[in-house]
């Protein structure tokens, strides 16, 4: 009798301790005290890494799981919304929620809300399950070492003048690109924009030529610097970039995903 009292006890302790663990678990999520994902628990943009469909890392994911969501989810809306289809922003947000929700870091897709938002000068078009910020929330906190996924949240942040901010999303885009070598020469230019919008022309223009000598053949962002008189007449292009943290390494331009911003 007394082992079943003892084995009891022990039961209830068991249970005891495990319900405190969810406690100080849940208080350390919210208090920051826990880091794994603990950035991805949030009460206003959800989490990322719960949905019906994927969630899947859209740099590793099949090309079937792509092709599945983008072939009605995201195709023909960023045609639409890139020919400047008005008709349209009435009902592609929910196209490009559902691109997220499937692949959280589609850096087209991140790319299109905003310019939804901005188009309908609103932080919540029709269509979107949440305001269009969160999209990068939930971005970084499925996918926190994505190079585009800063570009275009610092794009994002650019357009809503939160300019300190926007400046640490850039640098760490250029920092996870090289890193990762995952540079197109897409991403090239459209950093070497954001450097131009936030004062950085030297920057700017080092992105510019790397992007030309990749065969990117837009011309505003070396128009936008000779036009502001920043643009520096030099022999040789940069084949290297050095990210905040200093370390070079080479550039290997690919193939473009992130739609092209051209002034």
């Amino acid at each position: 009798m007394d082992s079943g009292i003892q084995s009891g006890n022990e039961e209830k302790l068991m249970v005891h301790s495990l319900a405190m663990l969810v406690v100080v678990m849940g208080w350390g999520i919210l208090c920051g005290v826990i880091p794994a994902r603990a950035h991805a628990v949030d009460l206003q943009c959800g989490s990322p890494f719960v949905n019906a469909v994927g969630p899947w890392d859209y740099r590793t994911a099949r090309a079937e799981d792509k092709q599945m969501v983008e072939k009605f989810h995201y195709s023909t809306p960023i045609v639409l919304l890139i020919n400047g289809d008005k008709k349209a922003l009435a009902w592609i947000m929910g196209d490009f929620n559902y691109t997220l929700r499937a692949f959280p870091n589609h850096p087209g897709a991140l790319w299109a809300v905003d310019r939804v938002g901005a188009k309908l000068q609103t932080e919540s078009p029709p269509g979107g399950r949440w305001p269009i910020e969160c999209y990068y929330v939930r971005a970084l906190a499925f996918a926190s070492n994505d190079g585009m996924v800063y570009l275009a949240y610092g794009q994002y942040l650019i357009r809503h003048r939160r300019i300190s901010e926007a400046r640490e999303k850039i640098d760490l885009a250029a920092k996870y690109l090289t890193e990762r070598s995952e540079w197109t020469t897409n991403a090239q230019y459209n950093i070497g924009l954001a450097y131009f919008d936030l004062g950085k022309f030297e920057l700017a223009q080092t992105y510019a030529e790397l992007a030309a000598e990749g065969g990117f053949s837009l011309p505003g962002l070396k128009a936008k610097l000779q036009r502001s008189g920043h643009w520096i007449a030099r022999k040789t292009v940069k084949t290297e970039v050095s990210p905040p943290d200093g370390s070079t390494r080479s550039v290997e331009p690919r193939s473009a995903a992130l739609p092209s911003r051209d002034p």
